[in-house]
Protein backbone atom coordinates (compact mmCIF):
# COMPACT_ATOMS: atom_id res chain seq x y z
CA UNK A 1 0.00 0.00 0.00
CA UNK A 2 2.79 2.45 0.93
CA UNK A 3 4.64 1.61 -2.31
CA UNK A 4 1.53 2.42 -4.34
CA UNK A 5 1.14 5.75 -2.51
CA UNK A 6 4.78 6.67 -3.22
CA UNK A 7 4.38 5.76 -6.91
CA UNK A 8 1.23 7.84 -7.14
CA UNK A 9 2.82 10.82 -5.38
CA UNK A 10 5.87 10.70 -7.64
CA UNK A 11 3.68 10.60 -10.72
CA UNK A 12 1.64 13.52 -9.39
CA UNK A 13 4.78 15.59 -8.81
CA UNK A 14 6.06 14.89 -12.33
CA UNK A 15 2.72 15.85 -13.85
CA UNK A 16 2.73 19.16 -11.97
CA UNK A 17 6.28 19.90 -13.11
CA UNK A 18 5.85 19.14 -16.82
CA UNK A 19 2.37 20.60 -17.19
CA UNK A 20 3.19 23.92 -15.55
CA UNK A 21 0.29 23.52 -13.14
CA UNK A 22 2.51 24.66 -10.28
CA UNK A 23 2.75 28.16 -11.76
CA UNK A 24 -1.02 28.33 -12.13
CA UNK A 25 -1.56 27.27 -8.50
CA UNK A 26 0.96 29.89 -7.29
CA UNK A 27 -0.75 32.63 -9.29
CA UNK A 28 -4.21 31.62 -8.01
CA UNK A 29 -3.17 31.60 -4.36
CA UNK A 30 -1.17 34.84 -4.44
CA UNK A 31 -4.09 36.74 -5.99
CA UNK A 32 -6.53 35.75 -3.22
CA UNK A 33 -5.39 38.64 -1.06
CA UNK A 34 -4.60 36.73 2.12
CA UNK A 35 -1.66 37.60 4.32
CA UNK A 36 1.45 35.44 3.86
CA UNK A 37 1.18 34.04 7.43
CA UNK A 38 -2.43 32.98 6.83
CA UNK A 39 -1.36 31.10 3.68
CA UNK A 40 1.50 29.42 5.59
CA UNK A 41 -0.92 28.45 8.40
CA UNK A 42 -3.22 26.84 5.84
CA UNK A 43 -0.30 24.84 4.49
CA UNK A 44 0.54 23.60 7.97
CA UNK A 45 -3.05 22.50 8.57
CA UNK A 46 -2.95 20.56 5.30
CA UNK A 47 0.22 18.81 6.47
CA UNK A 48 -1.34 17.88 9.81
CA UNK A 49 -4.42 16.49 8.07
CA UNK A 50 -2.40 14.47 5.53
CA UNK A 51 -0.26 13.02 8.33
CA UNK A 52 -3.26 11.12 9.64
CA UNK A 53 -3.49 9.05 6.45
CA UNK A 54 -0.21 9.36 4.46
CA UNK A 55 3.41 8.47 5.29
CA UNK A 56 6.29 11.01 5.33
CA UNK A 57 7.77 10.35 1.89
CA UNK A 58 4.45 10.45 0.08
CA UNK A 59 3.44 13.61 1.93
CA UNK A 60 6.63 15.37 0.85
CA UNK A 61 6.28 14.26 -2.79
CA UNK A 62 2.69 15.54 -2.90
CA UNK A 63 3.11 18.89 -1.14
CA UNK A 64 6.64 20.18 -1.86
CA UNK A 65 6.09 20.72 -5.63
CA UNK A 66 3.12 22.92 -4.71
CA UNK A 67 4.27 24.57 -1.48
CA UNK A 68 7.83 25.59 -2.41
CA UNK A 69 6.91 27.89 -5.36
CA UNK A 70 4.27 29.56 -3.18
CA UNK A 71 6.77 30.08 -0.34
CA UNK A 72 9.33 31.60 -2.72
CA UNK A 73 6.69 33.86 -4.24
CA UNK A 74 5.65 35.08 -0.77
CA UNK A 75 9.25 35.77 0.21
CA UNK A 76 9.23 33.48 3.27
CA UNK A 77 12.54 32.11 4.56
CA UNK A 78 12.74 28.55 3.23
CA UNK A 79 14.80 27.35 6.24
CA UNK A 80 12.13 28.38 8.73
CA UNK A 81 9.45 27.01 6.45
CA UNK A 82 11.31 23.68 6.29
CA UNK A 83 11.44 23.50 10.09
CA UNK A 84 7.72 24.23 10.38
CA UNK A 85 7.05 21.71 7.59
CA UNK A 86 8.80 18.91 9.48
CA UNK A 87 7.17 19.75 12.84
CA UNK A 88 3.64 19.80 11.42
CA UNK A 89 4.27 16.65 9.41
CA UNK A 90 5.32 14.78 12.58
CA UNK A 91 2.32 16.16 14.47
CA UNK A 92 0.02 14.75 11.81
CA UNK A 93 1.71 11.35 11.99
CA UNK A 94 1.02 11.21 15.75
CA UNK A 95 -2.62 12.31 15.70
CA UNK A 96 -5.30 9.70 16.49
CA UNK A 97 -7.14 7.73 15.37
CA UNK A 98 -5.13 6.81 12.24
CA UNK A 99 -1.76 8.51 12.65
CA UNK A 100 0.81 6.17 11.10
CA UNK A 101 3.43 6.63 13.81
CA UNK A 102 0.76 6.22 16.49
CA UNK A 103 -0.40 2.96 14.92
CA UNK A 104 3.21 1.74 14.69
CA UNK A 105 3.90 2.49 18.35
CA UNK A 106 0.68 0.80 19.40
CA UNK A 107 1.56 -2.26 17.33
CA UNK A 108 5.00 -2.75 18.91
CA UNK A 109 3.87 -1.94 22.47
CA UNK A 110 4.01 -5.13 24.57
CA UNK A 111 0.73 -6.69 25.77
CA UNK A 112 0.30 -6.17 29.49
CA UNK A 113 -1.30 -7.97 32.40
CA UNK A 114 -2.94 -5.99 35.19
CA UNK A 115 -3.83 -7.04 38.72
CA UNK A 116 -6.05 -5.24 41.21
CA UNK A 117 -5.70 -5.80 44.96
CA UNK A 118 -9.09 -4.68 46.29
CA UNK A 119 -10.21 -3.10 49.55
CA UNK A 120 -13.32 -1.27 50.73
CA UNK A 121 -11.98 2.26 50.10
CA UNK A 122 -9.06 1.77 47.69
CA UNK A 123 -7.91 -0.57 44.94
CA UNK A 124 -4.22 -1.06 44.21
CA UNK A 125 -3.28 -2.03 40.65
CA UNK A 126 0.00 -3.53 39.48
CA UNK A 127 0.96 -3.80 35.81
CA UNK A 128 3.47 -6.27 34.38
CA UNK A 129 4.60 -6.99 30.82
CA UNK A 130 4.50 -10.34 29.04
CA UNK A 131 8.04 -10.94 30.24
CA UNK A 132 7.05 -10.41 33.89
CA UNK A 133 8.67 -6.99 34.29
CA UNK A 134 6.84 -4.68 36.69
CA UNK A 135 5.74 -1.57 34.79
CA UNK A 136 4.17 0.30 37.70
CA UNK A 137 1.59 0.40 40.48
CA UNK A 138 -1.32 2.74 41.13
CA UNK A 139 -3.82 3.22 43.97
CA UNK A 140 -7.30 4.48 43.08
CA UNK A 141 -10.57 5.11 44.87
CA UNK A 142 -13.42 2.60 44.73
CA UNK A 143 -15.78 4.54 42.49
CA UNK A 144 -16.44 4.90 38.77
CA UNK A 145 -13.84 7.64 38.38
CA UNK A 146 -11.22 5.54 40.14
CA UNK A 147 -11.96 2.49 37.97
CA UNK A 148 -11.60 4.57 34.79
CA UNK A 149 -8.38 6.14 36.08
CA UNK A 150 -6.93 2.67 36.68
CA UNK A 151 -8.03 1.49 33.23
CA UNK A 152 -6.62 4.58 31.51
CA UNK A 153 -3.33 4.28 33.37
CA UNK A 154 -2.97 0.60 32.48
CA UNK A 155 -3.86 1.18 28.82
CA UNK A 156 -1.21 3.91 28.54
CA UNK A 157 1.50 1.21 28.74
CA UNK A 158 0.13 -0.78 25.82
CA UNK A 159 -2.65 -3.20 25.01
CA UNK A 160 -4.24 -4.48 28.24
CA UNK A 161 -4.98 -8.13 27.55
CA UNK A 162 -5.90 -9.73 30.89
CA UNK A 163 -6.71 -8.48 34.36
CA UNK A 164 -6.75 -10.45 37.59
CA UNK A 165 -9.03 -9.12 40.31
CA UNK A 166 -9.24 -10.24 43.92
CA UNK A 167 -12.77 -10.55 45.31
CA UNK A 168 -14.79 -10.21 42.10
CA UNK A 169 -17.90 -11.02 44.12
CA UNK A 170 -17.22 -8.49 46.90
CA UNK A 171 -14.95 -5.41 46.91
CA UNK A 172 -13.76 -6.00 43.34
CA UNK A 173 -17.20 -6.47 41.76
CA UNK A 174 -17.45 -2.90 40.42
CA UNK A 175 -13.97 -2.94 38.91
CA UNK A 176 -14.60 -6.35 37.31
CA UNK A 177 -17.77 -5.01 35.65
CA UNK A 178 -15.92 -2.00 34.21
CA UNK A 179 -13.13 -4.19 32.83
CA UNK A 180 -15.60 -6.60 31.22
CA UNK A 181 -17.48 -3.65 29.69
CA UNK A 182 -14.20 -2.64 28.01
CA UNK A 183 -13.75 -6.20 26.62
CA UNK A 184 -10.84 -7.12 28.89
CA UNK A 185 -10.54 -10.71 30.08
CA UNK A 186 -11.08 -10.81 33.85
CA UNK A 187 -9.77 -13.66 36.02
CA UNK A 188 -10.48 -14.38 39.68
CA UNK A 189 -7.33 -14.37 41.82
CA UNK A 190 -7.19 -16.00 45.22
CA UNK A 191 -5.28 -14.58 48.16
CA UNK A 192 -1.49 -14.34 47.73
CA UNK A 193 0.66 -17.41 48.28
CA UNK A 194 1.65 -17.53 51.95
CA UNK A 195 5.17 -18.81 51.32
CA UNK A 196 5.86 -15.94 48.90
CA UNK A 197 4.29 -13.46 51.30
CA UNK A 198 6.58 -14.62 54.13
CA UNK A 199 9.67 -14.28 51.94
CA UNK A 200 8.81 -10.84 50.47
CA UNK A 201 6.71 -9.21 53.18
CA UNK A 202 3.18 -7.81 53.12
CA UNK A 203 2.00 -4.68 51.33
CA UNK A 204 -0.80 -3.92 48.89
CA UNK A 205 1.52 -3.20 45.90
CA UNK A 206 3.48 -6.40 46.64
CA UNK A 207 0.29 -8.46 46.87
CA UNK A 208 -0.96 -6.97 43.60
CA UNK A 209 2.34 -7.73 41.84
CA UNK A 210 2.38 -11.34 43.14
CA UNK A 211 -1.18 -11.86 41.94
CA UNK A 212 -0.35 -10.38 38.51
CA UNK A 213 2.50 -12.90 38.19
CA UNK A 214 0.00 -15.64 39.10
CA UNK A 215 -2.19 -14.56 36.16
CA UNK A 216 0.78 -14.40 33.80
CA UNK A 217 2.05 -17.83 34.90
CA UNK A 218 -1.37 -19.42 34.40
CA UNK A 219 -1.91 -20.28 38.07
CA UNK A 220 -4.96 -18.00 38.25
CA UNK A 221 -7.44 -19.30 35.67
CA UNK A 222 -10.81 -19.07 37.42
CA UNK A 223 -13.53 -17.21 35.54
CA UNK A 224 -15.44 -14.92 37.94
CA UNK A 225 -19.16 -15.31 38.45
CA UNK A 226 -21.50 -12.95 36.68
CA UNK A 227 -23.23 -10.74 39.26
CA UNK A 228 -26.19 -9.38 37.30
CA UNK A 229 -28.91 -12.03 36.97
CA UNK A 230 -31.23 -14.40 38.80
CA UNK A 231 -28.36 -16.17 40.59
CA UNK A 232 -27.33 -12.89 42.21
CA UNK A 233 -30.93 -12.28 43.29
CA UNK A 234 -31.16 -15.76 44.83
CA UNK A 235 -27.91 -15.23 46.67
CA UNK A 236 -29.16 -11.95 48.16
CA UNK A 237 -32.37 -13.58 49.41
CA UNK A 238 -30.45 -16.61 50.72
CA UNK A 239 -28.06 -14.39 52.69
CA UNK A 240 -30.98 -12.54 54.28
CA UNK A 241 -32.77 -15.83 55.05
CA UNK A 242 -29.67 -17.36 56.63
CA UNK A 243 -29.25 -14.43 59.01
CA UNK A 244 -32.98 -14.44 59.86
CA UNK A 245 -32.88 -18.16 60.72
CA UNK A 246 -29.83 -17.60 62.91
CA UNK A 247 -31.42 -14.64 64.73
CA UNK A 248 -34.67 -16.54 65.22
CA UNK A 249 -32.82 -19.50 66.74
CA UNK A 250 -30.85 -17.18 69.01
CA UNK A 251 -34.06 -15.51 70.23
CA UNK A 252 -35.70 -18.76 71.36
CA UNK A 253 -32.44 -20.09 72.84
CA UNK A 254 -31.98 -16.90 74.86
CA UNK A 255 -35.52 -17.05 76.18
CA UNK A 256 -35.08 -20.69 77.26
CA UNK A 257 -31.77 -19.82 78.93
CA UNK A 258 -33.47 -17.08 80.95
CA UNK A 259 -36.12 -19.51 82.17
CA UNK A 260 -33.57 -22.08 83.32
CA UNK A 261 -32.64 -19.94 86.32
CA UNK A 262 -36.16 -18.59 86.89
CA UNK A 263 -38.29 -19.70 89.85
CA UNK A 264 -39.75 -23.22 89.57
CA UNK A 265 -43.39 -22.15 89.18
CA UNK A 266 -42.50 -19.74 86.34
CA UNK A 267 -40.37 -22.35 84.59
CA UNK A 268 -43.14 -24.95 84.80
CA UNK A 269 -45.65 -22.43 83.48
CA UNK A 270 -43.69 -21.06 80.50
CA UNK A 271 -41.10 -23.65 79.50
CA UNK A 272 -42.82 -25.89 76.91
CA UNK A 273 -41.50 -28.58 74.61
CA UNK A 274 -42.69 -26.91 71.40
CA UNK A 275 -41.19 -23.61 70.37
CA UNK A 276 -44.48 -22.14 69.13
CA UNK A 277 -46.17 -22.80 72.49
CA UNK A 278 -43.28 -21.15 74.34
CA UNK A 279 -43.41 -18.03 72.16
CA UNK A 280 -47.20 -17.81 72.48
CA UNK A 281 -46.87 -17.95 76.25
CA UNK A 282 -44.17 -15.26 76.31
CA UNK A 283 -46.25 -12.95 74.12
CA UNK A 284 -49.31 -13.19 76.48
CA UNK A 285 -47.32 -12.33 79.60
CA UNK A 286 -48.55 -9.43 81.68
CA UNK A 287 -46.61 -9.68 84.92
CA UNK A 288 -44.63 -12.40 86.66
CA UNK A 289 -44.30 -10.49 89.91
CA UNK A 290 -43.54 -7.16 91.51
CA UNK A 291 -39.83 -7.60 92.17
CA UNK A 292 -37.36 -5.87 89.76
CA UNK A 293 -36.02 -9.21 88.61
CA UNK A 294 -39.47 -10.58 87.70
CA UNK A 295 -40.55 -7.34 86.03
CA UNK A 296 -37.36 -7.32 83.93
CA UNK A 297 -37.84 -10.99 83.05
CA UNK A 298 -41.42 -10.28 81.91
CA UNK A 299 -40.34 -7.42 79.61
CA UNK A 300 -37.40 -9.39 78.22
CA UNK A 301 -39.47 -12.46 77.39
CA UNK A 302 -42.11 -10.32 75.66
CA UNK A 303 -39.41 -8.60 73.54
CA UNK A 304 -37.82 -11.91 72.58
CA UNK A 305 -41.24 -13.32 71.64
CA UNK A 306 -41.94 -10.24 69.52
CA UNK A 307 -38.57 -10.63 67.81
CA UNK A 308 -39.21 -14.32 67.13
CA UNK A 309 -42.64 -13.64 65.62
CA UNK A 310 -41.26 -10.82 63.45
CA UNK A 311 -38.49 -13.04 62.14
CA UNK A 312 -40.99 -15.83 61.47
CA UNK A 313 -43.01 -13.48 59.25
CA UNK A 314 -39.82 -12.31 57.56
CA UNK A 315 -38.84 -15.92 56.83
CA UNK A 316 -42.23 -16.59 55.25
CA UNK A 317 -41.73 -13.62 52.89
CA UNK A 318 -38.19 -14.70 52.01
CA UNK A 319 -39.29 -18.29 51.38
CA UNK A 320 -42.02 -17.02 49.06
CA UNK A 321 -39.44 -15.00 47.13
CA UNK A 322 -37.11 -18.00 46.83
CA UNK A 323 -39.94 -20.25 45.68
CA UNK A 324 -40.89 -17.75 42.97
CA UNK A 325 -37.29 -17.20 41.79
CA UNK A 326 -36.37 -20.87 41.65
CA UNK A 327 -39.64 -21.89 39.99
CA UNK A 328 -39.05 -19.29 37.30
CA UNK A 329 -35.30 -19.57 36.72
CA UNK A 330 -34.40 -23.10 37.98
CA UNK A 331 -37.42 -25.15 36.98
CA UNK A 332 -35.44 -28.24 35.93
CA UNK A 333 -33.50 -28.25 39.18
CA UNK A 334 -36.68 -27.93 41.24
CA UNK A 335 -38.12 -30.97 39.47
CA UNK A 336 -35.39 -33.15 40.96
CA UNK A 337 -36.41 -35.28 43.92
CA UNK A 338 -35.41 -33.73 47.24
CA UNK A 339 -34.57 -30.27 45.86
CA UNK A 340 -36.49 -27.47 47.55
CA UNK A 341 -36.47 -23.69 47.08
CA UNK A 342 -33.65 -23.08 49.60
CA UNK A 343 -31.28 -25.78 48.34
CA UNK A 344 -31.96 -24.89 44.69
CA UNK A 345 -31.26 -21.20 45.35
CA UNK A 346 -27.96 -21.98 47.08
CA UNK A 347 -26.76 -24.22 44.23
CA UNK A 348 -27.75 -21.72 41.54
CA UNK A 349 -26.05 -18.88 43.45
CA UNK A 350 -22.83 -20.89 43.70
CA UNK A 351 -22.85 -21.69 39.97
CA UNK A 352 -23.52 -18.02 39.12
CA UNK A 353 -25.29 -16.42 36.19
CA UNK A 354 -22.64 -17.84 33.83
CA UNK A 355 -22.65 -21.58 34.68
CA UNK A 356 -20.78 -22.32 31.45
CA UNK A 357 -17.59 -21.43 33.34
CA UNK A 358 -17.96 -24.83 35.08
CA UNK A 359 -16.61 -27.19 32.45
CA UNK A 360 -17.67 -30.51 34.04
CA UNK A 361 -19.38 -32.19 36.98
CA UNK A 362 -15.96 -32.55 38.60
CA UNK A 363 -15.57 -28.77 38.53
CA UNK A 364 -18.91 -28.32 40.31
CA UNK A 365 -17.97 -31.01 42.85
CA UNK A 366 -14.70 -29.22 43.60
CA UNK A 367 -16.55 -25.90 43.91
CA UNK A 368 -18.97 -27.44 46.43
CA UNK A 369 -16.22 -29.27 48.36
CA UNK A 370 -17.60 -32.76 47.66
CA UNK A 371 -14.70 -34.09 45.57
CA UNK A 372 -12.36 -36.40 47.53
CA UNK A 373 -8.71 -35.38 47.65
CA UNK A 374 -5.71 -37.64 47.16
CA UNK A 375 -3.93 -38.44 50.43
CA UNK A 376 -1.65 -41.26 49.26
CA UNK A 377 1.93 -41.78 50.37
CA UNK A 378 4.24 -44.66 49.56
CA UNK A 379 2.32 -47.92 49.58
CA UNK A 380 -0.73 -46.28 51.13
CA UNK A 381 -3.40 -45.30 48.62
CA UNK A 382 -6.30 -43.38 50.09
CA UNK A 383 -8.44 -40.26 49.82
CA UNK A 384 -9.52 -37.73 52.40
CA UNK A 385 -12.45 -35.36 52.80
CA UNK A 386 -12.39 -32.06 50.96
CA UNK A 387 -12.67 -29.32 53.58
CA UNK A 388 -12.63 -26.56 50.98
CA UNK A 389 -15.23 -25.31 48.56
CA UNK A 390 -18.42 -23.43 49.29
CA UNK A 391 -19.76 -24.85 52.56
CA UNK A 392 -23.31 -23.58 52.01
CA UNK A 393 -23.45 -25.50 48.71
CA UNK A 394 -21.96 -28.53 50.48
CA UNK A 395 -24.72 -28.31 53.07
CA UNK A 396 -27.37 -28.03 50.33
CA UNK A 397 -26.09 -31.23 48.69
CA UNK A 398 -26.03 -32.92 52.12
CA UNK A 399 -29.67 -31.97 52.67
CA UNK A 400 -30.74 -33.27 49.24
CA UNK A 401 -28.90 -36.55 49.78
CA UNK A 402 -30.44 -36.97 53.23
CA UNK A 403 -33.98 -36.45 51.86
CA UNK A 404 -33.37 -38.97 49.11
CA UNK A 405 -31.92 -41.55 51.50
CA UNK A 406 -35.14 -41.35 53.52
CA UNK A 407 -37.81 -41.11 50.83
CA UNK A 408 -36.55 -41.91 47.31
CA UNK A 409 -36.95 -45.63 46.41
CA UNK A 410 -33.99 -45.63 44.01
CA UNK A 411 -31.71 -44.01 46.57
CA UNK A 412 -32.87 -46.39 49.31
CA UNK A 413 -32.01 -49.33 47.04
CA UNK A 414 -28.57 -47.81 46.44
CA UNK A 415 -28.07 -47.40 50.20
CA UNK A 416 -29.00 -51.05 50.81
CA UNK A 417 -26.57 -52.24 48.13
CA UNK A 418 -23.68 -50.14 49.43
CA UNK A 419 -24.41 -51.17 53.01
CA UNK A 420 -24.06 -54.82 52.03
CA UNK A 421 -20.68 -53.92 50.50
CA UNK A 422 -19.52 -52.83 53.94
CA UNK A 423 -19.78 -49.06 53.64
CA UNK A 424 -20.92 -46.94 56.58
CA UNK A 425 -23.84 -44.53 56.45
CA UNK A 426 -21.49 -41.52 56.35
CA UNK A 427 -19.53 -42.96 53.45
CA UNK A 428 -22.72 -43.64 51.51
CA UNK A 429 -23.89 -40.07 52.21
CA UNK A 430 -20.59 -38.70 50.83
CA UNK A 431 -20.93 -40.85 47.69
CA UNK A 432 -24.43 -39.49 47.09
CA UNK A 433 -23.22 -35.90 47.52
CA UNK A 434 -20.50 -36.49 44.94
Amino acid sequence: MILLIIMGATTFAQILTFSGASNGIVAAITTIGLRPMAIIAGMMLILIFLGIFVDQVSMMLITIPIFMPIVQQLGVDTVWFGIMFLVCMQMGLLLPPHGLLLMTMKGVAPPTVSMAHTHLDTHVGALISDTGRLLGTLSVSTDAAGYLDLLTWASSFGHLRRAGVEGTGTYGAGLARVLRDHEIEVLEVNRPDRAMRRSRGKSDPTDAENAAHAVLAGRATAIPKDQSGAAKAMRAVSVARRSAVKAKTQAINQSRALLVSAPQEIRDRLLKGKTAECVEGYARLRSLGKTPMLQTLTATLRLLAKRWLTLAEELKALDTMLDSLTSQHARRLRERFGVGPQTAAVLVAVAGDNPERLKSEAALAALCGTSPLQASSGKTVRHRLNRGGDRSANNALWTIAMVRMRSDPRTRAYVDRRTKEGMSNKEIHRCLKR
